[in-house]
């Protein structure tokens, strides 16, 4: 009766034992999929907002032009200057490639900022000028070159600013925000300090 048994019962455990494996594999697939699908989804969602602005600030800085010291003789030809631009703090959306998402948790790193210096001007209205009678006064062309100088001058000292760092603070309570409105929680991976970050950043001039 033994043996009658092992051959009765034998192959029923191994079809059993095959449904099963058969099934978890199944499962696992199917999550993989809805994993997939869901990080299809995320990833969609932040390449269709390539650019989020988080900080705006007004800047401004002094360009000065002193007339060449040989010329004195004829009269003074100096140029004190403000240059005023408006400065924002963004992060291309596009750029976040490493989404991971499991269950209801989206895990990620923001890129770098990238600083946009825009709508620069010259405010004439304020500036200081000592232009000697027989000298003529600056030109179109002379007040362009100020002006990259001022932007030159912006550029440098945009570590000083210190935007860097709120600009990541508010990207992501904003993106946690678009995710918890699909439903998910999101973990924020470390990304580089503002000091480490600073200077390697894109800036560009519109």
């Amino acid at each position: 009766m033994k043996g009658k048994r092992d051959i009765d019962y034998k192959p029923w455990k191994r079809i059993v034992a095959v449904i099963v494996v058969v099934a978890a594999l199944l499962s696992i697939t199917a999550w993989v999929v809805k994993m997939g699908k869901a990080r299809v989804d995320v990833q969609r969602m932040f390449d269709q907002t390539p650019m989020l602005y988080t900080v705006e600030c007004s800047a401004q800085t002094i360009v000065t032009h002193k007339g060449a010291e040989a010329m004195k003789w004829v009269g003074d030809r100096d140029l004190i200057v403000p240059v005023k631009a408006t400065v924002k703090v963004g992060f291309r959306l596009s750029d976040i490639n490493d989404v991971r998402v499991e269950g209801r948790t989206v895990s990620l790193t923001l890129p770098d900022p990238v600083v946009e210096i825009q709508n620069p001007e010259v405010v004439y209205d304020e500036a200081i000028t000592k232009v000697g009678f027989f000298r003529r006064n600056f030109s179109q062309e002379e007040l362009s070159d100020i002006t990259a100088e001022g932007l030159r001058q912006m550029e440098e000292r945009m570590d000083s600013y210190q935007l860097i760092e709120p600009a990541q603070q508010q990207a992501q309570r904003i993106i946690a925000a678009m995710l918890r409105q699909k439903g998910y929680d999101v973990l924020f991976r470390a990304a580089p300090s503002a000091s480490v970050i600073e200077g390697r950043y894109d800036v560009i001039t519109k």
